[in-house]
């Protein structure tokens, strides 16, 4: 999407020439043949509707078909979240893409599983979400996925997801009058946790 291609445009007859395009935008040139940038965001038909020099108009014919290919942006507007906090996130689907039997999917993907879990999806095109991320996740690692699945599209980003601390005392807890004992902190989650 976005991406510029060029139409050539051969003329017959005396330069310089006219040209009335099919957005009704005129442009002069001495150059044949002329290259023509266009450039589109969905699929659109370029033409000529009309062309003259000196000597008047003249006939015109063909047009250029655009297709363009489908893709994905997405963005949350922050690095890290608390489980169960929002996350407002930016996202845009442009090209010859339709939501009618689909939707732009966001999830958290877990790398170690490859397990998702579905945060929200849409049928808009484009715009900003505040996603709220689920409560309950495991100690793993995770990604934050974007997939519109009946196009093939998927974008990760990184979300980093905090969950609270979930640790235990442990240590002797009988002792004599006077004396010192040591007790130690555990995290009680199978992946490593900062103490």
């Amino acid at each position: 999407p976005g991406q510029g291609v060029y139409a050539t445009v051969n003329f017959t007859g005396t330069a310089p020439w006219t040209m009335i395009y099919e957005n009704s935008e005129k442009q002069s040139t001495d150059n044949n043949p002329y290259q023509r940038p266009i450039s589109a965001t969905a699929r659109q038909d370029f033409s000529l509707i009309s062309v003259y020099n000196n000597c008047g108009y003249g006939p015109v014919s063909g047009k250029v078909s655009v297709q363009v290919k489908p893709s994905l942006s997405v963005l949350p507007q922050q690095e890290e979240v608390c489980a169960g906090g929002t996350v407002r996130v930016w996202y845009q689907l442009q090209g010859d893409a339709s939501l009618d039997k689909d939707y732009i999917v966001f999830e958290l993907l877990n790398t170690r599983t490859g397990k998702a879990t579905g945060v929200d999806s849409t049928r808009v095109r484009a715009g900003t979400l505040q996603l709220r991320m689920p409560t309950e996740l495991g100690d793993d690692y995770y990604q934050f996925r974007s997939v519109v699945r009946s196009y093939k599209l998927s974008t990760n980003s990184a979300l980093r997801i905090k969950t609270k601390v979930d640790v235990s005392i442990i240590g002797n807890t009988t002792i004599n009058a006077g004396e010192s004992t040591q007790v130690q902190l555990r995290s009680n989650r199978s992946a490593n946790e900062a103490i």
